[in-house]
C-alpha cells in the first residue's frame, strides 16, 4: 500500500497494531474522545456495525462496563479482537430483524449506543426513525454516531452526520458535535 492509499476500515493492520502496541486506530479517535468525555464510566454500551470490534474494545478500556458488538458479517466476527468485556452478537439490522435487535437491547440493557458510519448504510431514513423509537423505548440514553463526511458526490439516503441526526429526531437531539461525530441524548 502506498502512502496515498487509505486503509480500509477492516484492514488487518489495525488489529495487528492493537495486539502489538495496544494502540487503537486514529479513525476512532473522535468517537473515543466523545465517549470518554460524555458517557458515564460504568455505562453499558452497544456498538452496532462493530466490524472487528476494535471500537468496542476501546469503549470498555475507556471504562464501559460491557460492550455488545453487533455485526452482520461472519468474516469480521471471525477476526474480531477478543476481550472479556466485549460480547459478540451476529445480526444484520434491517426491518425484518428489528424485533431481534430489540431482544438484544432488552437482554443487555445498553444505555449508550455507538454507531460509526452505520445509519447511512441501513435500509432507509424511515427505518432509522423506526430504530430510534425502539432505542428510546428501551432506555438507550445516548447515541454516539459518526456519519460520513459531507460531500457533494454522496449517494446514500443519509449522506452525512446531520442527515442521520434528522432521522433520529424527535427521539434524540444533539448535545455535542465534533467533526463528523455527534453525541445525541434521548428526549422521550
Amino acid at each position: 500500500m502506498n502512502k496515498t492509499q487509505a486503509r480500509k476500515f477492516d484492514d488487518e493492520s489495525y488489529i495487528l497494531h492493537y495486539q502489538k502496541f495496544g494502540c487503537f486506530p486514529k479513525i476512532h479517535q473522535d468517537i473515543a474522545t466523545i465517549i470518554r468525555e460524555y458517557a458515564s464510566e460504568a455505562e453499558p454500551c452497544m456498538d452496532i456495525g462493530a466490524c472487528t470490534s476494535l471500537l468496542s474494545v476501546q469503549a470498555v478500556e475507556i471504562g464501559r462496563s460491557i460492550c455488545v458488538a453487533v455485526e452482520a458479517n461472519p468474516s469480521y466476527i471471525a477476526k474480531a479482537v477478543k476481550h472479556p468485556l466485549v460480547v459478540q452478537e451476529r445480526l444484520r439490522i434491517k426491518p425484518s430483524t428489528l424485533h431481534l435487535f430489540e431482544r438484544l437491547l432488552v437482554a443487555y440493557r445498553p444505555t449508550l449506543l455507538i454507531a460509526r458510519r452505520v445509519f447511512s448504510e441501513l435500509e432507509s431514513p424511515d427505518f432509522v426513525s423506526m430504530m430510534a423509537e425502539v432505542l428510546s423505548r428501551n432506555q438507550v440514553e445516548k447515541i454516539v454516531l459518526e456519519g460520513r463526511t459531507k460531500t457533494k458526490a454522496a449517494t446514500n439516503a443519509l449522506p452525512d452526520a446531520d442527515a442521520e441526526v434528522q432521522a433520529l429526531a424527535p427521539h434524540y437531539v444533539v448535545k455535542y458535535a465534533y467533526n463528523d461525530v455527534r453525541l445525541l441524548c434521548r428526549t422521550t
